[in-house]
């Protein structure tokens, strides 16, 4: 009989059966089908086996809690029924990777049942597990505080795994974007799909990423561990070099390679999910000695980098090694096992991360010998190498400035006049290309839209989130009348669409109705737009959320009167928050002052104006954001 006692090793009793054994038999009619006890102070494993495991755990609760967790300490058993003898078959719970992560009775990383039980109060519990992967399971019971409680530790530890991970992948992708040596891609590319592996392994991923879609997610395990070893056999060819020599292990980790690349799709689309978990357990195990024996045969060739290889790659084995006697029970349960396949992973990504940074220094002492030994060569090398880097740079810039033109292009001019508004507007990037878009044109008649939004961030990636706004935009102003409904079609695009590039942006929609003298205006997010009748000047509140924030974001319009004269501001936040020598923003209010006073002016100067007064204020201050501002007036009827 086992107590509830926080950190106790649980006495349980196991038994195999055939699956067509009822629990109706086992549980409520008292058949023995040869229960064995065992003391969980290790994981219980059974191999790959298409029998049912049985879990008897008699429980009394000698405590004064009355709520309890379960722990399997497993992620991916496809079934488990727990059932109590105390109550009837119905009131049985179910859990498993087989369901949607929203139905397991306990939402976290590993399979677990709430129970409640009074104080001294006994019972039985039986667990019946049907699994194609291998049957493995540690169980534990804690209450729900001392539960969740380890579960968060355990999720600091993890995280610190992958936060290191990641800061090593993105490590050697800059450094392959300043060298573009295909050894530092294919190496970042290697750890990132290791990454993923662990995640899913560990599964981190249910709560987050298609755990309400069990089958598919079963299914990717063999694109994730095809991706790891297609990956590092490229990241082994590049880093030992065997094209040159070791031309026989090249052609097999080719080969290799190409069959996992043919191989994996078709697995993921045909296999059975019990093949396809021993298929990627076989590509695993394929890519592990393979990856051995290229290094073992390095070694022979006496290359110098193998040593350093063998060492990263046996520690990343041990761990494998390490991790794999704990799932079948041979290592007891504690740290260094549970994470020893993090531990190996990370001191092997490490390593080798150290190793490719010693390459840049052998290139550095490479260079300072070769200048010591030929220094007129060196200089004719560095003058080309110069060239091309040049050129790269040429290349790079011209790219951007032609960016700059489409997007100046894809803006209004300076001055427009339409038959009833007149239109003038400031625009100058933070840098070459901004993150500022607007648009004007006539719907009908007397119908004119307008359309103005600001991306978050500056530069290049401004300017691409930009061209993105501008075509989801361009499919929209044409079919739809509401200004609000168009925000609202806006957010749901960048939601659904744009999901994992995390775009947001604010923007607002102007519409124009000149039959009616009104303005209908709505806002996601954007500053208080401003709408000038002669000297006084009224704020126009945005009406939503902004852009790509939440699916569930509701957008309502407002109507203002527009008659002959009145002039309409619409402008993006740079122009507000330009900051002074003194931290000072240049703010709505001076706005609106100097607004007030350029009153008098034609059109077509109050952005000039506007500019010359935010210029003064900064003083020589950098430029903090893209400028953005856009001034209609409502005119007298002119011919088109």
């Amino acid at each position: 009989m086992t107590e509830v006692l926080e950190g106790k090793p649980l006495e349980v009793q196991i038994a195999i059966t055939q699956p067509n054994l009822s629990s109706q038999s086992i549980i409520y009619e008292n058949m023995d089908p040869g229960f064995s006890r065992s003391i969980m102070d290790r994981y219980a494993s059974y191999g790959y086996t298409k029998q049912t495991v049985w879990i008897k755990l008699d429980i009394v609760n000698d405590s004064k809690d009355k709520e309890f967790i379960v722990n399997l300490g497993n992620s991916h058993i496809d079934r488990i029924e727990m059932s109590r003898k105390s109550q009837s078959k119905d009131q049985s719970q179910i859990g498993g990777d087989l369901l949607a992560f929203k139905d397991w009775p306990v939402k976290e990383y590993r399979i677990a049942f709430p129970i409640k039980m009074n104080e001294g109060e006994r019972d039985t519990f039986f667990f019946r597990i049907d699994t194609t992967s291998t049957v493995n399971f540690y169980a534990t019971i804690h209450t729900p505080e001392k539960f969740y409680q380890s579960f968060s530790s355990t999720k600091l530890l993890l995280g610190f795994f992958y936060g290191a991970i990641s800061i090593m992948v993105l490590y050697n992708f800059i450094i392959y974007l300043m060298l573009w040596d295909r050894t530092y891609l294919y190496y970042s590319l290697a750890i990132f799909s290791n990454l993923l592996l662990q995640i899913y392994l560990n599964g981190m991923d249910y709560p987050y990423f298609l755990g309400n879609h069990p089958e598919l997610r079963n299914r990717l395990s063999i694109l994730i561990v095809g991706s790891s070893c297609v990956f590092g056999v490229q990241f082994a060819r590049h880093y030992l070099q065997t094209k040159n020599s070791m031309s026989l292990m090249d052609r097999y980790m080719v080969m290799l390679r190409n069959t996992v690349l043919v191989a994996a799709p078709l697995i993921f689309y045909l296999a059975e999910i019990r093949h396809l978990i021993v298929s990627s357990n076989i590509v695993a195990q394929l890519f592990s000695i393979s990856i051995l024996a290229i290094i073992i045969r390095g070694m022979m060739s006496r290359n110098k980098d193998a040593k350093l290889y063998l060492l990263a790659w046996s520690l990343l084995l041990v761990g494998i090694v390490t991790w794999t006697l704990l799932e079948i029970g041979v290592v007891p349960y504690n740290f260094f096992t549970v994470y020893s396949n993090q531990l190996g992973s990370i001191i092997e990504a490490s390593i080798l991360s150290l190793a490719l940074a010693e390459r840049i220094n052998t290139l550095k002492q490479e260079k300072q010998e070769l200048q010591a030994a030929a220094l007129v060569d060196l200089e004719e090398k560095v003058q080309e190498r110069t060239s091309a880097l040049n050129l790269s740079l040429d290349t790079i810039r011209k790219d951007i400035y032609m960016a700059k033109r489409i997007q100046e292009d894809s803006i209004p001019t300076k001055t427009i006049q339409y038959a009833h508004v007149k239109f003038s507007r400031l625009y100058e990037p933070m840098s070459i290309v901004g993150g500022d878009y607007f648009d004007i044109f006539q719907r009908e008649k007397k119908k004119y839209r307008v359309f103005l939004a600001d991306a978050t961030g500056h530069g290049v990636q401004a300017a691409l989130i930009t061209m993105a706004i501008r075509s989801e935009y361009e499919g929209l102003k044409h079919k739809i009348s509401n200004p609000n409904e168009i925000l609202h079609e806006l957010n749901e695009i960048f939601i659904k669409d744009y999901y994992s590039l995390h775009i947001i942006f604010s923007c607002v929609v102007a519409d124009i109705l000149i039959s009616h003298d009104e303005i209908q205006f709505a806002s996601a997010g954007h500053p208080d737009q401003l709408l000038a009748a002669g000297h006084t000047i009224k704020r126009l509140p945005r009406t939503g959320r902004i852009i790509g924030l939440s699916k569930d974001s509701k957008y309502t319009k407002s109507k203002f009167h527009y008659s002959v004269g009145d002039r309409l501001y619409l402008f993006s936040d740079g122009i507000v928050e330009q900051k002074n020598k003194e931290e000072q923003s240049y703010g709505e209010d001076r706005l609106i002052e100097s607004l007030k006073f350029m009153h008098e002016y034609p059109l077509v100067d109050v952005p000039g104006k506007l500019h010359e007064s935010l210029n003064l204020y900064r003083d020589r201050r950098e430029q903090e954001d893209d400028l953005t501002f856009l001034a209609m007036e409502r005119i007298e009827e002119q011919d088109d």
